[in-house]
C-alpha cells in the first residue's frame, strides 16, 4: 500500500479521535491504514476513496456495503475492515464492531488507533479489562498516540475507580495536544478530589502527585 494511504482521511475525522468525554461516545474516527507489503489494486483504492468519502457524509448504510464488499473481494486489504468496525460502532453495534476490529488486528496487530478503538468497544460492551488491556497495547505499540490516553483516563476514573490513574493517563495526553478543555476541567477535578495542590503536585500530607511518599 502506498505511503499516502498510511494516514488515509485522518484529518476528516479529527474531530472524533477523542471518541469519548465524561459520557461514552458512539462517535468513531476513520482509523488509519497500515503500511502493508500487499500490493492493493488502483480500482480498490478508488473505491475506498468513495467509501470513505460516503462515511464523512453519514451515509452509514452505503459505506458498509462498500467496506463490506471491498473487505470480501480483498480479505487481506486491511483499511476496508478497520473502517467496517468503525461503522459498526457508528451504527451502535458494538458486537459486530468488535469482531470487524478483532480480524483487522489479526492482519496488522500493532496499529495503535484500531486497538484504542477496540478499547472502546470493550468498553461500551462492559468488559473493562478487555478495555484496558486494548488501550494498554496500543499505548505500548505507539506511545504518542494521545487518544488512547484520554480513552484510558475516562475508563480508568468512571469505570475502574481508579483515580490515580486516570490523572496520570490524562496529564500523559496533555502533554501530547496542544489544548483540550474538558480534559483541562477533568484534571482539575481529579487534583481537587485527590486533595493534590496543582502548583506543587503534592498532597496535602506531603505524597507526590502520584500519592507516594
Amino acid at each position: 500500500m502506498s505511503r499516502r494511504y498510511a494516514r488515509v482521511y485522518a484529518s476528516i475525522f479529527c474531530a472524533w479521535l477523542s471518541a469519548c468525554s465524561s459520557t461514552p461516545s458512539k462517535q468513531t474516527p476513520q482509523l488509519d491504514a497500515p503500511e502493508e507489503q500487499i500490493v492493493t489494486p488502483q480500482e480498490a483504492t478508488l473505491r475506498f476513496d468513495r467509501a470513505v468519502s460516503l462515511l464523512g457524509a453519514g451515509d452509514l448504510q452505503q459505506a458498509e456495503k462498500e467496506f463490506r464488499s471491498l473487505h470480501d473481494e480483498y480479505p487481506l486489504y486491511f483499511a476496508p475492515l478497520a473502517n467496517l468496525g468503525a461503522v459498526y460502532l457508528k451504527r451502535d453495534r458494538p458486537v459486530e464492531a468488535e469482531a470487524a476490529l478483532r480480524a483487522a488486528l489479526e492482519i496488522e496487530p500493532n496499529n495503535a488507533p484500531v486497538l484504542n478503538q477496540l478499547g472502546i468497544v470493550y468498553r461500551m460492551l462492559g468488559k473493562f479489562s478487555d478495555a484496558e488491556a486494548a488501550y494498554l497495547r496500543a499505548v505500548e505499540v505507539d506511545g504518542n498516540y494521545a487518544p488512547t490516553y484520554r480513552n484510558l483516563g475516562v475508563l480508568c476514573d468512571l469505570y475502574l475507580q481508579q483515580p490515580k490513574r486516570a490523572l496520570e493517563a490524562f496529564e500523559r495526553y496533555q502533554t501530547t495536544v496542544q489544548s483540550d478543555p474538558k480534559v483541562a476541567a477533568w484534571v482539575q477535578e481529579l487534583r481537587t478530589r485527590m486533595g493534590i495542590d496543582a502548583a506543587s503536585g503534592a498532597t496535602s500530607n506531603g505524597a507526590d502527585a502520584r500519592g507516594e511518599p
